[in-house]
């Protein structure tokens, strides 16, 4: 029985015979021509040896990012807004003022308030001295008779006072309790602050912290300080994190709850932006080919191997997924040249040829 190529060759050459009136050669000639035309027709295709090597397991999950350290500033007393120091989207150092507000009232508490505790002072220095004690030297002093002279002179009272006209004094300014970018600031100078809810809110953005979730057959695959690719959606920037928090509970979904933390030194990043999460972990030992080496051929998974000038149909089991690759459970062995481009159109025995193997990765 003549082989498939050679029943191809005799149909091409057929196909052939009603140009071959204007021609000159003999029968020979002519198969020889026919022969070169369909060994043309032959597609280039790329292989690869394939061979057990480390495969890159990846979990993929979604996730929003928000600043590790962010604070609502309040406004502490009520008043008028005299001064606002910054902008949305002004870094500020610890310490640096933000607003100010109209102190009039609350320094003369602080006056007050320093008077009365002049005053109770004095009073309670002559309850003393009806006692032989003096208030240069109370360590000498019964520790009744001193509590007695500090309630009836007012002294307790008057230093209560003077603790909170100090405290309200300091919070007609406002500064930064640490060192961040201002977000959401609303209020504008002249107008009461009782109509603000808070100034500002300010945000460590140096370091950013992601929720995501996780399957429950996933848990098992990831631990506290496993490095993760942070990527957000709106570039492709890729950042590292690290998992901080593993929540110990599967909710109702089966889901599982993970933190991880990532430096945002250069400022990818900002509050809410929505990110890609990505964890990896190396299986070693696994039969490895490209996705693009897997077609589907009547529902089946199919990988076409190189041999002999041909392409070779092969059922096969894919196991592990990542973003690229697919490991191989069944149906291939080491040392096969796996086609792994040009395998759109082919079929089982299909004539191909291969391009340089200098070029192929292994």
């Amino acid at each position: 029985m003549k082989s498939t190529k050679t029943k191809n060759i005799w149909y091409l050459l057929i196909l052939l015979l009603p140009f071959g009136a204007c021609q000159t050669g003999t029968p020979e000639e002519n198969l020889e021509i026919a022969k070169q035309t369909y060994k043309e027709q032959a597609i280039t295709v790329q292989t690869r040896t394939l061979k057990r090597s480390v495969f890159t397991r990846e979990i993929v999950s979604n996730g929003k990012v928000h600043a590790v350290r962010k604070a609502d500033i309040p406004f502490r007393v009520q008043e008028m807004i005299t001064g606002i120091s910054v902008e949305n989207g002004y870094r500020v150092k610890k310490g640096q003022v933000l607003a100010t507000l109209e102190s009039f009232k609350y320094k003369q508490a602080l006056a007050r308030a320093k008077e009365s505790i002049a005053k109770a002072g004095i009073e309670m220095e002559d309850y003393l001295l009806g006692y032989s004690y003096s208030m240069n030297d109370t360590t000498n002093i019964p520790k009744n008779i001193l509590r007695t002279a500090k309630i009836r002179s007012g002294y307790n009272n008057a230093q209560t006072d003077l603790r909170e006209a100090e405290y309200n004094y300091k919070a007609t300014i406002i500064r930064a309790p640490f060192t961040g970018i201002v977000a959401d600031l609303w209020a504008q100078e002249h107008n009461h602050s009782s109509g603000y809810e808070y100034l500002c809110r300010l945000m460590d953005i140096s370091r950013m912290r992601t929720e995501f979730t996780l399957l429950e057959t996933e848990l098992s695959q990831v631990k506290l300080n496993q490095s993760v690719s942070v990527m957000p959606l709106a570039n492709g920037d890729t950042l590292n994190g690290i998992i901080t928090e593993i929540n110990p509970k599967v909710d109702q979904s089966g889901l599982v709850k993970v933190t991880a933390v990532v430096n945002n030194e250069n400022r990818k990043l900002v509050e809410g932006m929505n990110v890609k999460l990505i964890i990896r972990r190396k299986v070693p030992g696994q039969l490895v080919v490209p996705k693009e080496a897997v077609v589907l051929r009547q529902g089946k998974e199919v990988v076409f191997t190189y041999e002999d000038g041909k392409a070779l149909w092969n059922y096969v089991k894919t196991g592990m997924e990542n973003s690229s690759r697919y490991t191989i459970e069944s149906g291939l062995e080491p040392g096969m040249e796996v086609i792994i481009s040009g395998n759109l159109n082919l079929a089982h025995e299909t004539p191909v040829t291969r391009e340089d193997q200098s070029s192929n990765r292994k």
